[in-house]
Order: C-alpha cells, then structure tokens, then sequence
C-alpha cells in the first residue's frame, strides 16, 4: 500500500523554506521530492489524494519496519562520524524501541506474518548491516567481502532549485541515506533484491548524483530473510552521466508541469499497484460503486 519507505515523512519535513516561485506557489509542498515524483508517474490520482486532498495512508509493518532500519541505521553512521561507533546491542535498541513506537497504530501487516516475525526480521536487518558497516560482510550476489563504509554524512536533508534554459527554478528536496567522499548511497529493505539494470536507470540516484555532484551512486540492500534463506545483503553500483542526469531533471520538470497546471492522469488500470491489496485509496477510486 503505497509503502515505500518515504525519507521526507520520516524527518517530518513538511514545507521546505524555497525561494519564492511560481513552482513554491503551486505545488502543494512547495517543493517536489524523489518520493513524490514516482508516485506521480505510477498514478497522478493517488498523488492528488496523498498530496493535495492529504488522506491520510493507513501505517503498515512494511513501512514501520523499514522506518526502524533506516532510524538504527542512520543512528549509527552518525556515530562512526563522530568516531565513536554504535555497538550491535546499542544498535539492536535503537531498532526495537524505533520499531516498538511505529508499530502502534499498525493495522495492516504483511501477508502471513505476525508482529513477533516482523520485528525478528527487521532485528536480523539491523544486525546484518552493522556487520555489513564494519565490513564483515560477504555480498549475496557477487560472493565478494563488502568494504567497510566511510560516512560523512547520513540522513542529510538537501534543498536545492533544479534549473533549466527556460522555465522557473523547481524547488526540490531530498534526503541522501549515506554519503561518502566520492558516492552517494541509499539504503533499501527488501523483499526481493533490485537488478543491476533497475540501479542503473533509478531516478532517485540519478536526481542525488545531480545535485551533490557525485556520479558514483549504489543501492544498499538489505534483504528480508524467509523460510528458507536467512537475511542477505546485495549492493549494486553505477555511474551517472551528465546525460542520465539531465534525462532525471526533464522526468521532473514534466512533473512539476503537470502537478502546477491540476493534472492528475489516473494509471493504466492493469498496472499491479492499481488493486485494493497495494493501493489505500483505491475503495474510492475504481473500486466505488456507481
């Protein structure tokens, strides 16, 4: 249900201070982000309800675990910043105390889970990517050690006026998982690992490439263990060109466009995110007898 795990909720970030423009004007965050961009281009009318109606999206145990990685995590490349780092126990309770306070309001819970298996799996996560940290981990796709990471940033909230020839500045704002001296990371947890292909093409990389001037980019994933495979981490790596990069930029001015002008195009119904299981507002969109 709409549950990728959205950076910019999880710093409660809701109006970026922009310098005044047409776009601050008429988008209705006064800015654009990775997250709203692609659900703009899955489905115009789910981003209207979520971002112009604001109807609320009912919380889910995939969004609350991932919230709960993403907080340990980020709490801990903060620590070896600042050269004292976070211990697996001291980790292992940053993760469950996150966990225990998203999972409050959950209702909807992944399909065959309870919320005991949920949150083992996102402690076995959280373990793996301290090991992974410190680099004690060998990749699940390539066999090979994974280095050990060098932060010197984490969570940094970036806000930025993406420019062009012609046309007023869009506000934009991101919020980059790792950054290292030359790359720029985003840390996922998944069900099943991303290819290298879609690594190679993904808008959020491409966009954090832009605007940190940084063409090497990865995906960090950790992946959620099952029956038979315990939890695995996958990382995938690519370079961005200047053309990818203003490729990134023109998918978001078409964005900014339409959302400024009221333009909100529904999904091509057979399209799997178009069903009452992946979409929270979809009761009173197709689904609404007439």
């Amino acid at each position: 249900m709409l549950d990728e795990v959205d950076n910019e909720e999880i710093k409660g970030i809701e109006k970026a201070p922009v310098k005044e423009s047409y776009y601050s004007r008429m988008l209705p965050r006064g800015y654009l982000s990775v997250s709203q961009v692609t659900q703009y281009l899955k489905c115009g009318e789910a981003y209207r309800r979520r971002y112009v109606l604001e109807q609320p999206i009912p919380p889910t145990s995939f969004t609350a675990q991932g919230r709960s990685v993403h907080k340990a995590a980020e709490v801990l490349h903060n620590s070896i910043i600042a050269a004292d780092p976070l211990s697996l126990p001291e980790m292992e309770q940053v993760f469950s105390d996150t966990h225990d306070a998203e999972m409050v309001n959950v209702e909807i819970l992944e399909d065959g889970l309870t919320p005991g298996n949920i949150k083992d799996a996102g402690m076995s996560l959280t373990r793996l990517y301290h090991q992974t940290a410190f680099g004690n981990t060998v990749d699940a796709a390539t066999n090979k050690l994974v280095p050990a990471i060098e932060p010197i940033a984490a969570e940094r909230v970036v806000k930025v006026d993406l420019t062009y020839p012609e046309g007023d500045p869009i506000p934009f704002l991101g919020v980059i998982d790792l950054e290292e001296a030359h790359t720029v990371s985003d840390l996922k947890t998944k069900r099943k690992a991303v290819s290298q292909a879609e690594t190679n093409s993904a808008l959020q990389l491409s966009l954090y490439a832009h605007i940190t001037g940084k063409p090497h980019v990865r995906l960090d994933q950790l992946i959620k263990p099952t029956k038979t495979l315990p939890s695995r981490f996958v990382r995938t790596e690519s370079i961005r060109t200047k053309q990818e990069t203003l490729h990134a930029l023109d998918v978001v001015a078409d964005v900014a466009v339409d959302v400024a002008a009221g333009r909100f195009r529904r999904t091509a119904p057979e399209n799997w995110w178009c069903s009452e299981k992946w979409c929270p507002y979809w009761g009173d969109c197709r689904g609404r007898k007439r």
